[in-house]
């Protein structure tokens, strides 16, 4: 697998979500803290992972099974599962769509350019940021992060994503 992705990110947050596994949906009011709640749950059983951009941009990510030979400004792991063949990349605002009305769901035909095709299985992601956050300007398009996927042979024991919570190199959390 290699691929590159383009994501609008306006809220300084980015994530990956398995569809089948993460319940998007919770009321037409919901507010941020109530999202984050949600987003924190399901990230413990390894449906959905969320981290700080640090920056607003029009990204470009990379998701591989190798990592590529820039160095990583700063990395994480998380685990996550894959259940249809598919994860999706995610911004802050799919999220709250999703969240508050249920005709919005993340993985819509219209989000097709998000969508991964990874088989099915439990994964280590590492998560890494490409740039300098103290980095005055960074140009848009720029290939800001890179997803590394490492099959797992065994699924791992519950609760998971211990650092992801509060949503890690964000801002807000």
């Amino acid at each position: 697998m290699d691929q590159l992705l383009p994501l609008q990110d306006d809220a300084c947050f980015m994530g990956l979500v398995n569809p089948d596994r993460y319940p998007a949906y919770l009321h037409p009011d919901t507010d941020f803290e109530a999202l984050l709640r949600q987003v924190q749950q399901y990230s413990q059983r390894g449906s959905i992972l969320l981290w700080g951009t640090s920056l607003p941009n029009h990204w470009t990510v990379r998701a591989s099974d190798q990592p590529s030979a820039t160095p990583a400004q700063r990395s994480l792991q998380g685990i996550m599962e894959v259940t249809q063949g598919a994860l999706y990349l995610v911004n802050y605002q799919h999220l709250l769509d999703a969240a508050q009305y249920d005709d919005e769901p993340l993985d819509a035909p219209r989000r097709k350019a998000y969508q991964m095709t990874i088989p099915n299985g439990w994964y280590q992601i590492t998560v890494r940021q490409l740039f300098d956050v103290e980095q005055d300007v960074v140009p848009d398009e720029f290939l800001g992060f890179e997803l590394v996927f490492q099959s797992l042979k065994t699924a791992p024991s519950q609760p998971l994503n211990a650092d992801w919570t509060p949503v890690p190199w964000s801002v807000y959390s």
